[in-house]
């Protein structure tokens, strides 16, 4: 999950468990890596930055 609305774009990922109830199994401020299902990497400050430079140009 990826919350958009805070100064810094940060990412919680949730993992179903055995108990069938969701599980917060990591969360990143910087780079986040997962090899599950795939292998993904997001650069969280990258992100934040984009997102910055769209909203002060109005393209966002």
């Amino acid at each position: 999950m990826v919350d958009p609305l805070q100064e810094r774009i940060t990412l919680t990922e949730y993992a179903l468990g055995a108990d069938r109830q969701y599980e917060q199994v990591a969360h990143a401020e910087d780079l986040f890596v997962t090899e599950r299902p795939w292998k993904v990497s997001v650069d969280l400050p990258v992100l934040t930055a984009r997102r910055n430079d769209l909203l002060a140009t109005g393209d966002g």
